[in-house]
């Protein structure tokens, strides 16, 4: 009797080796698919992390540009109201000295003055707003390049 129970001790040992046989494969396949899901969440996370970054500099980027301009448009705007005051004072003196002079060879020397003073006056606000607006495009410019500096 102790024949038939060692056979049937040596046929379970035999059995439990080839359930294991098998499930190799199995365990070997689940190992690789918690592996590979692991780089996939770390792949999406690290994506997720760079996205974030991206959006967080070109809001900054965007912020930047806004900024830019708004010192821009103020720096422009008391440009203007220099050039105009400036203007108006320059006005005020030539019709004074219209006023005072009695011969038509000093109207016609204080009328030329302030047409060319007016004139220069336009000019420096145009070379002035000209150099504004270089700086903003420029800073415009170097903000796009940021982003794409850094994706490349």
């Amino acid at each position: 009797m102790a024949h038939p129970a060692r056979h049937e001790a040596e046929k379970a040992e035999d059995a439990t080796k080839n359930v294991n046989k098998a499930a190799e494969p199995l365990r070997n396949g689940t190992g690789q698919i918690v592996e590979l899901t692991r780089d996939v969440l770390k792949a999406g996370a690290q994506g997720a992390t760079t996205f974030g970054n991206d959006l967080q500099e070109g809001v900054g980027a965007a912020n930047e540009m806004q900024r830019k301009s708004a010192d821009a448009a103020v720096e422009f705007s008391k440009l203007y109201m220099d050039l105009f005051k400036e203007q108006a004072e320059h006005s005020l003196q030539a019709a004074t000295a219209f006023r005072k002079s009695f011969n038509w060879d000093e109207a016609i020397r204080v009328q030329s003055d302030f047409l060319r003073a007016s004139l220069e006056r336009m000019s420096q606000l145009n070379s002035r707003y000209l150099e504004i607006v270089q700086a903003v495009m420029g800073t415009a410019v170097s903000v796009a390049k940021d982003p794409a500096k850094k994706a490349a």
